[in-house]
């Protein structure tokens, strides 16, 4: 199979990643029947391709603007569909990675997968995030008609598309691939160098957030929630915040919490092992999205021992079952975040308990290799020939 994939995803011109994208890309590569693999990344200026593997190969736009990403992204997939002639386009999404998925599909008669790696369908939330939203649901909805294929990364997408009328046989539900035995052990230097780094106090709980810079996530109700915890909890706190490049010293106002019961630490992008090691550093994992398709870090937390308490969106209600590997607490709702974070940080027996039922439960759920396999059968079964 020769596959163009369409993506967002900066991290996979191999820098500023955060995570693992390279490593899973370059094992779709691996996958037996994958000839090639190719990525069209759209992207500013400055860019250069990237060799993640042998038969993998990201390709940026390089774009003056985001309002010409379509327009390049169509470009720049044609010249590589003259060369190689694709079997399958994969999108990241059903926008913009959709609409130049489906304009391949049109002009070059190949299949045509999109996945969902966001909950956009019948979601308030994610409409009021801003007002482009409305203006790319009609387009988004037509995308989702043409393709061959849906993956879905959670059962509750796939129940929307349902509803929204596509053929269930068409949907696959395949968890984001994680490898989870990654992050189960780390080396205790490894943490208490990170504990360094980080300006974490001795005897600090630390709470973790990982998640880039979106309104998705919804960081106002995340730092109320840490104000809460700082007025509930007696204890020195501090908040590691990693991926969506905020400042510490403005994470730290926006909480207004005394400087002696809170100390913050943020990173725009860590390297996955410094990642691994935040995950061990932490007493509490805290995620506050609005909403959420999956969520790829609570299962990464969860395969480190983690506790975690997050909102009740779509991909948390999948992965955290209350009391047993965390909590869950309603959308914007910072009390009952801090709630349920206090709770774990004044019962430590607890949190360590629901850590490792986190870890049985995502080894037994969401292995990432299995995920792995199913991508690429699906792949398969798309570009079959008919009988």
């Amino acid at each position: 199979m020769k596959i163009l994939m369409v993506s967002l995803d900066k991290g996979l011109l191999g820098r500023g990643q955060l995570g693992d994208v390279v490593a899973r890309h370059r094992a779709y590569g691996e996958q037996p029947g994958v000839e090639r693999l190719d990525i069209v990344v759209l992207s500013g200026r400055g860019c250069a391709p990237f060799a993640l593997s042998p038969n993998v190969q990201t390709h940026p736009t390089n774009s003056i603007s985001p309002w010409l990403y379509l327009t390049d992204g169509i470009r720049l997939a044609d010249g590589l569909f003259a060369r190689h002639n694709y079997d399958l386009v994969v999108t990241q999404d059903p926008f913009l990675t959709g609409l130049i998925g489906a304009h391949m599909k049109r002009r070059h008669a190949s299949k045509l997968l999109v996945h969902f790696h966001g909950d956009f369908f019948d979601n308030p939330h994610w409409m009021a995030d801003a007002v482009m939203n409305r203006f790319l649901l009609p387009f988004a909805k037509s995308v989702v008609r043409q393709a061959d294929g849906l993956r879905a990364v959670s059962q509750g997408i796939a129940d929307k598309l349902v509803r929204f009328g596509i053929p269930r046989n068409r949907i696959r539900v395949i968890p984001t691939p994680v490898d989870a035995s990654k992050f189960s052990a780390v080396a205790p230097e490894a943490v208490a160098q990170f504990r360094r780094e980080h300006g974490i106090p001795d005897g600090a709980k630390v709470l973790l957030s990982v998640g880039r810079n979106d309104p998705a996530k919804d960081y106002p109700t995340l730092f109320a929630a840490i104000a809460a915890v700082c007025r509930r909890y007696e204890g020195v706190v501090h908040l590691a915040q990693l991926g969506a490049g905020l400042p510490a010293e403005d994470i730290a106002a926006k909480i207004a919490s005394p400087s002696a019961r809170l100390t913050v630490s943020a990173r725009a992008r860590l390297p996955q092992d410094q990642l691994i090691a935040a995950y061990h550093a932490a007493n509490v994992f805290v995620s506050s999205s609005r909403h959420e398709s999956f969520g790829k870090v609570l299962i990464e937390a969860n395969a480190a021992g983690v506790p975690l308490v997050a909102t009740d969106t779509t991909g948390s209600k999948e992965i955290v079952r209350p009391g047993v590997n965390g909590y869950l607490a309603p959308i914007g709702d910072p009390e009952a975040l801090a709630e349920k974070i206090v709770h774990l940080l004044e019962n430590p027996d607890l949190a360590r308990a629901m850590g490792e039922r986190g870890q049985a439960l995502v080894a037994e759920r969401f292995d990432g290799a299995t995920s792995l396999r199913a991508v690429t059968q699906f792949w398969r079964e798309l570009t079959a020939p008919t009988p």
